[in-house]
């Protein structure tokens, strides 16, 4: 997890790369949104 505004460098820097933004979550989605995050670390690995 890193700062919003370095995400999009990053995206735009790795190949392929895809990018979730959550309005009003800090630095914990897996706490803050549980089963949010939870299902977009499942699909990313579902398409490994």
């Amino acid at each position: 997890l890193i700062h919003v505004d370095n995400a999009y460098k990053w995206q735009s820097l790795i190949p392929n790369a895809k990018l979730k933004v959550w309005d009003d979550i800090g630095h914990m989605p897996m706490l803050e949104i549980p089963r949010v995050s939870a299902q977009v670390y499942k699909d990313f690995l579902d398409n490994l």
